[in-house]
């Protein structure tokens, strides 16, 4: 879905969902790779709220290794 819509609209930027997908799929290396790449491209500004956002996946989904914590 997030490769269709990129294919409509190359100007979006959704390496943050690719990196959530990776990660709910056990991808973990890929996912690892899209949230630094996402952590990055993000202002100093934005990051509280792709923190926020990625704790609030991770806290339902307990059983995956929380990517965040290893990056920041």
């Amino acid at each position: 879905m997030l490769d269709e819509a990129l294919k409509r609209d190359s100007s979006l930027d959704v390496v943050f969902l690719q990196a959530q997908s990776a990660w709910l799929r056990g991808e973990q290396q890929m996912a690892r790779e899209k949230l630094r790449q996402a952590w990055q491209a993000a202002t100093p500004g934005n990051r509280p709220a792709l923190r926020r956002e990625w704790q609030s996946l991770a806290s339902r989904h307990t059983e995956l290794p929380d990517l965040l914590a290893e990056l920041v």
